[in-house]
């Protein structure tokens, strides 16, 4: 049987370079030339969220195996470590020398992160 096109997602305003999905399935993550990362909810395919902050186009995507994180790697030669939207970050401190970022949640927890 040949594929049928069930959806298409409209929202970038250049190529999409990358693609990512949940553990779950129910996120599906694209990264595009336009540097944005857009995160589409696959029982609706509303988008619920557009993630900036790359100064290049959003060549690579990849999920956490427990879903919780979402890193991208962009034309800029940086990779950024973003929340999942289980739980926004509310706050942030860094330790004295600089090699720690802590992050605290809207979810009650605390992260400690090696930089």
């Amino acid at each position: 049987p040949r594929p049928q096109l069930a959806h298409t997602l409209v929202g970038h305003t250049e190529s999409v370079l990358s693609l990512a999905l949940s553990p779950a399935g129910d996120l599906l993550f694209s990264g595009s030339y336009d540097q944005t990362i857009r995160v589409w909810r696959t029982t609706d395919w509303h988008c619920l969220r557009v993630l900036k902050g790359h100064g290049g186009g959003v060549r690579a995507l990849a999920v956490a195996p427990d879903g919780g994180m979402l890193y991208s790697a962009a034309a800029d030669n940086t990779i950024r470590l973003r929340y999942d939207q289980k739980a926004g970050m509310s706050a942030l401190l860094f330790s004295p020398d600089g090699s720690t970022l802590y992050s605290g949640a809207s979810d009650g927890t605390v992260a400690a992160w090696r930089l």
